[in-house]
C-alpha cells in the first residue's frame, strides 16, 4: 500500500526542498515583487500620477506676484510652493513606505519553515516501508501517531507561520525550530509505539487513511501559500492606493490654487497689455 505512493512522496521531498532554498533567495523574492505584485510599476506610477498634477519646481519658480489694489499674490504664490514641497515630501514617504511594505510581504519566511517540515516528514515517509519490516507489531501506532502530529503541526503551521502575533507565531517562521518540532515528532511517536508493547491500542486501518492524509496536506500546503500570497498582492496594492487617494485629495487643492494664481496673472496681463 505505502510504495503506491511513494512516487507522490518523492515528487513532494523534492518540490519543498526548492521552496525552501528559493524562500532564502533573493531570486525567489524578485520574482514576488516583480511577476506577482508588479511593484515597481505600481509605485513608480502611483508617484508619476500625483506629481503630474501639481506644477513643477521650475514652473513654481516662474510664477511672479501681482499687484491687486493695496495687496499683491506674493503670499499665495509662497503658500502653493510650500504646499507643493509638502506633497513631494509626501510621495517620497509613500515611495520608502510602500517600499519598506513590500520587502515584508516578499518575505515568507513562514512558507518557507512550512516547506522544510513537509520536506522533512516525506523525507521520513520514504524509509517508512523498511521500518515496517523492522517493527512490525509497532508500525501502525508509529505511522499513526507520526501522522497526527505532522498534520496538526503542518496546519498549525499554515495558521501562524505568517503572523507576527506572539512568540507562538515566531516559531513556525523559524527554521531552526522547525526542526526542532520535528525531532520531538519523532520523539513522541517513538515513544507511543513502544508503549504500544504493554498497552493494547486498535488502530485498525486508520494509520493507512491518515498516512494518505498527510502526502495530500503537503500538497494542499502549496496551495494554501498560493492564497498566501494572492492575500499579501491585494492588501500591498490596497495600501498604495488608500495612501495615493489621501494625497490626491491634496494635489487637487493645490492644482485648484496654481490655477487661481494663473487666473489672476492672465487677467492681470490682459489690463496691462490694454
Amino acid at each position: 500500500m505505502m510504495s503506491d505512493f511513494l512516487a507522490v512522496d518523492q515528487l513532494l521531498s523534492t518540490l519543498t526542498i526548492g521552496f525552501v532554498i528559493l524562500g532564502y533567495s533573493e531570486f525567489f523574492t524578485n520574482i514576488l515583487k516583480t511577476k506577482f505584485f508588479h511593484a515597481d510599476d505600481k509605485i513608480n506610477n502611483v508617484c508619476k500620477e500625483c506629481l503630474s498634477i501639481i506644477p513643477d519646481k521650475t514652473t513654481r519658480d516662474a510664477l511672479n506676484p501681482i499687484k491687486i489694489g493695496e495687496g499683491t499674490t506674493a503670499s499665495q504664490i509662497e503658500q502653493l510652493k510650500i504646499n507643493c514641497e509638502r506633497i513631494e515630501k509626501n510621495v517620497n514617504q509613500l515611495k520608502v513606505d510602500a517600499e519598506d511594505n513590500l520587502k515584508k510581504k516578499s518575505e515568507l519566511t513562514g512558507l518557507t519553515a512550512s516547506c522544510l517540515f513537509v520536506f522533512l516528514y516525506s523525507v521520513t515517509l520514504l524509509f517508512l516501508p523498511g521500518v515496517q519490516n523492522v517493527i512490525p507489531c509497532q508500525f501502525n501506532v508509529f505511522v499513526f501517531s507520526f501522522s497526527v502530529l505532522c498534520i496538526l503541526y503542518t496546519i498549525m503551521g499554515e495558521i501562524f507561520g505568517e503572523m507576527n502575533v506572539s512568540r507562538f507565531s515566531l516559531w513556525f517562521a523559524s527554521l531552526s525550530k522547525t526542526v526542532i518540532g520535528f525531532s520531538f515528532i519523532i520523539c513522541i511517536s517513538g515513544i507511543v509505539s513502544l508503549l504500544s508493547v504493554w498497552i493494547k491500542m486498535e488502530i485498525g486501518d486508520l494509520w493507512k487513511y491518515l498516512y494518505v492524509s498527510l502526502i495530500i496536506i503537503g500538497w494542499i500546503n502549496f496551495i494554501v501559500y498560493a492564497f498566501v500570497i494572492r492575500h499579501r498582492i491585494i492588501t500591498f496594492k490596497k495600501d498604495i492606493d488608500t495612501q495615493k487617494k489621501s494625497i490626491l485629495g491634496d494635489c487637487g487643492k493645490v492644482k485648484k490654487e496654481y490655477n487661481d494664481l494663473e487666473t489672476v496673472a492672465n487677467v492681470a496681463d490682459k489690463f496691462t497689455t490694454k
